[in-house]
């Protein structure tokens, strides 16, 4: 599959500065909620990778993104932003 230019230009971004700070669904198409990453835990990305997409095709089976996204939402709403960009040199 080829990733269309904006989904391009975000890896790429991703690459160069070695952090990213954005909505998650600009990574992961599949994923359905438009939450920015600065209010995920760090484990979320760990997880994520080896949940074996259970939701797509068992209903019911897994609620780890659900869950995220309720520890994110309330850090949002609290304005607790877990991950902060680098400082450039």
């Amino acid at each position: 599959m080829i990733a269309d230019d904006k989904s391009q230009r975000v890896l790429f971004k991703i690459y160069k500065q070695e952090q990213w700070f954005g909505k998650i669904n600009e990574v992961i198409p599949s994923f359905k909620d438009d939450l920015d990453n600065k209010y995920l835990l760090n484990s979320f990305g760990a997880i994520r990778s080896k949940c074996g997409k259970r939701c797509m095709y068992k209903q019911g089976s897994c609620a780890i993104c659900d869950r995220f996204i309720g520890a994110a939402d309330t850090l949002k709403e609290s304005k607790i932003v877990v991950r902060k960009a680098k400082k450039k040199n």
